[in-house]
């Protein structure tokens, strides 16, 4: 959607907006991490939120260097690490051609699946160098369930 009617649209989360973007922006410049769940029923604003969230940071020639996002939308789901994986590995091959390689999938062909996402993931970290990873995740509860509890441990032990 068009910037300025998105702004038009977004009415008394400017505060909210600031906090998050200020929270992200330290994350993402330094070693103090933050992680942010937003949570309201479907249709309350957190997409429009996350998308201006999205747009700031972006625009922030501050981190432009210090910072890479993959999205993962609404309509994206997981059921398995290795499609977390690839989701992450192509978003950021998109956006950031240049800095992520489009065939991603070639050099773990033939391994099993977790090794296969482990090792996609840890290409993700080596492409990054010095940058941090902001990742946005729409329904986490269905990316959480579709992982299983070990793909979350396993998620969480390679980020």
């Amino acid at each position: 959607m068009e910037r300025g009617l998105l702004k038009r649209i977004f009415v008394q989360r400017e505060q909210l907006l600031d906090r998050i973007v200020d929270r992200l922006s330290t994350s993402m410049s330094t070693g103090d991490k933050h992680h942010l769940l937003l949570v309201g029923p479907r249709g309350s604003g957190k997409t429009h939120l996350v998308s201006h969230a999205d747009r700031e940071l972006r625009q922030n020639p501050k981190l432009a260097d210090s910072m890479r996002i993959a999205w993962l939308g609404e309509d994206d789901t997981f059921s398995g690490l290795i499609h977390l994986a690839f989701g992450i590995a192509r978003l950021l091959a998109d956006e950031y051609p240049e800095e992520f390689p489009q065939e991603f999938k070639a050099p773990v062909r033939g391994l099993p699946p977790e090794d296969a996402a482990l090792a996609v993931l840890n290409n993700v970290i080596k492409n990054l160098k010095h940058r941090h990873l902001l990742l946005i995740t729409e329904n986490l509860d269905r990316t959480f369930h579709g992982l299983g509890e070990m793909g979350q441990k396993k998620l969480r032990a390679s980020l």
